[in-house]
């Protein structure tokens, strides 16, 4: 399943980037400018920030078992942010879990309501239990603004920088940070905050 919802993915992503490219392409083409009205809000967030709920949401994978999760822990190391919980497999047979980690920025910084910044696979037997750590890097953490062709990565020695107009700088937004776990963007099954 893990291979089927990667594949999905990337198919995803490359209509939406073939649909962009050709949107652009036109734009240079007529000599009119190109309005990115969505702003960040594409597929699973802009379906998340607007209340659809689809059949099948971003991060969905069928199981024949039943998985709980406990034990949330989130250490911020300053250069790091390192998630950690435990998975248990609850069901009556044999399973692999998928892990997900979005995190959700301050209401200042302008971001999607989650954004998916990490993910675990974990085999478990009937009863197995396992710790799951999920490492969120000044990379993870970034902001990200598309620019045509290119990717603007902002990486600032803190959580997340993101353009503050007004002021024509980079400023990271205050505000608290939440990190949600589950198996999927609609089934949230730790919440917890830095």
């Amino acid at each position: 399943m893990h291979t089927l919802r990667q594949s999905c993915t990337t198919v995803l992503d490359t209509q939406l980037y073939v649909y962009y490219l050709l949107h652009f392409f036109r734009a240079i083409h007529t000599g009119s400018q190109i309005t990115y009205s969505e702003k960040l809000l594409l597929d699973y967030r802009y379906m998340d920030d607007q209340g659809i709920t689809p059949r099948f949401e971003f991060g969905f994978g069928l199981s024949y078992t039943t998985f709980t999760y406990s034990s949330l822990v989130i250490t911020d190391s300053g250069t790091s942010c390192i998630v950690t919980f435990t998975v248990v497999n609850s069901g009556a047979l044999e399973g692999t879990e998928i892990s997900q980690l979005y995190l959700a920025y301050p209401a200042s910084a302008g971001e999607p309501k989650k954004v998916l910044r990490g993910f675990e696979e974990v085999e478990l037997a009937v009863g197995g239990s396992v710790s799951v750590t999920i490492t969120l890097s000044q990379r993870e953490m970034r902001c990200v603004f598309n620019l045509c062709f290119s990717t603007l990565i902002v990486v600032f020695n803190w959580i997340c920088s993101v353009w503050d107009t007004p002021s024509q700088s980079w400023v990271r937004p205050s505000g608290t940070f939440t990190a949600y776990v589950g198996a999927s963007i609609k089934d949230i099954r730790l919440t917890g905050s830095f």
